[in-house]
């Protein structure tokens, strides 16, 4: 890992922890990728794949329901109350976005979400009870930034494994409701962040529910999706 990209990556981290600083949100997603990071290729090994001694636990539990059995792909409904004809597909676990293993980012799942007639490449972010929703907004966002810049490989990737065509890749955190309840002040923040980063960027982040996913279905909670 470069020395440029630790720093572009820091600031990142350091806006996760500044709840309600939507400026310097922005100014993070408009900053340039320092060059030489972008991974070209990744294994068609799909499902949920730890192999976990006894139960799973925390953010596993949900990881499990979100993606399906080892070596498959998972199709859910997302249910929203004006997003129409949608569904999600996940299918990869534990989603490198950079080729270096130091510092390296991953997403908790990448998947395809399905509005209308349009497919995006969708990565995801697991929580259930560590940081909170801004913590994951933010942390979505980087993830969202490095996808869209490496669209040439992800579409190359997505062409190799038979999937649908897409571009423009989108983001999704994915935690119980009382991760979103436990503080009204920073789910409130993170409103005002979706809405800013809609009308400012091409980031489109959701917030979904994870209590019908073991009905095949996810709930959304607030987006900037519509």
């Amino acid at each position: 890992m470069s020395i440029e990209f630790k720093t572009w990556s820091e600031k990142f981290k350091n806006c996760r922890k500044d709840i309600g600083n939507i400026e310097g949100v922005l100014n993070c997603w408009r900053s340039a990728i320092p060059t030489d990071w972008k991974r070209e290729r990744w294994a068609a090994s799909f499902g949920y794949r730890k192999n976990s001694k006894g139960d799973d636990r925390g953010e596993q539990v949900i990881e499990r329901e979100l993606l399906g059995q080892k070596g498959q792909w998972k199709l859910l409904k997302i249910e929203h109350k004006t997003l129409k004809s949608n569904s999600l597909i996940s299918f990869y676990h534990n989603f490198p976005l950079a080729k270096f293993k130091s510092g390296q980012v991953i997403a908790d799942a990448f998947g395809l979400v399905h509005i209308g007639k349009i497919y995006h490449p969708l990565v995801i972010e697991v929580k259930t009870n560590a940081n909170d929703c801004w913590f994951a907004l933010v942390e979505n966002l980087q993830q969202i930034k490095m996808a869209r810049a490496n669209e040439v490989y992800l579409k190359t990737f997505l062409g190799k494994i038979h999937a649908p065509s897409a571009k423009g890749t989108w983001g999704l955190v994915v935690a119980p409701r009382s991760f979103y309840e436990k503080n009204d002040n920073c789910l409130s923040s993170c409103k005002k962040l979706l809405k800013t980063l809609k009308e400012n960027t091409e980031a489109r982040i959701a917030f979904a529910h994870s209590g019908k996913l073991e009905e095949d279905r996810i709930e959304i909670v607030c987006s900037n999706w519509e």
